[in-house]
């Protein structure tokens, strides 16, 4: 193995090392944007899941979704390329949603999770509802959004990180 680096010219030396250290870079800043950008991504939808929960517990809304209606366009977040769906669940074990609300299981806790459901992921929030006069038990509002959204700009941003890096790398290997 030293014998092949010995007959390496300088140059050829100086090129690969080039090239490793494009590759280097490349991989950390690949990894920090791309952690970056699903942050930035899972906060929008955090924040549109948030925005729902205002939406719904004011009482038309509400009255419209536990009555079993289509949830009105308007209260479908703040993003017209986002639908949001919503489910309440009673103490009693009874379950009202809108029609679009993926087969999540019933929730263990409340805040936001990301769960499994009809093949894809969703970003989800679950928050306690105040009781309701008369007593009873808790009340659970679900909100929950696709996240195909987030996974289709990461996956174009992964594309985009290869391409670059592997001009760079190619760069780094010619000027080297």
């Amino acid at each position: 193995r030293r014998i092949c680096v010995a007959l390496m010219s300088l140059r050829s030396r100086v090129a690969l090392s080039s090239m490793a250290a494009t590759i280097a870079v490349v991989v950390l800043l690949g990894v920090v944007l791309l952690a970056l950008t699903e942050r930035s991504q899972q906060d929008e939808l955090d924040e549109a899941l948030q925005q729902q929960v205002g939406i719904v517990v004011s009482p038309g809304p509400f009255t419209n979704l536990v009555e079993g209606r289509r949830v009105p366009r308007e209260l479908r977040g703040f993003r017209s390329d986002l639908f949001v769906a919503s489910r309440v669940i009673n103490s009693d074990g009874s379950v009202f949603e809108t029609v679009e609300f993926p087969e999540i299981p019933v929730p263990v806790a409340v805040g936001f999770s990301t769960e499994s459901a009809d093949g894809e992921q969703w970003r989800v929030l679950t928050k306690e509802l105040p009781r309701p006069p008369g007593g009873g038990g808790a009340v659970l509002l679900q909100t929950t959004a696709s996240m195909e959204g987030v996974e289709s700009t990461l996956s174009e941003l992964r594309r985009l990180i290869l391409a670059l890096g592997a001009f760079a790398v190619g760069a780094a290997g010619l000027g080297g």
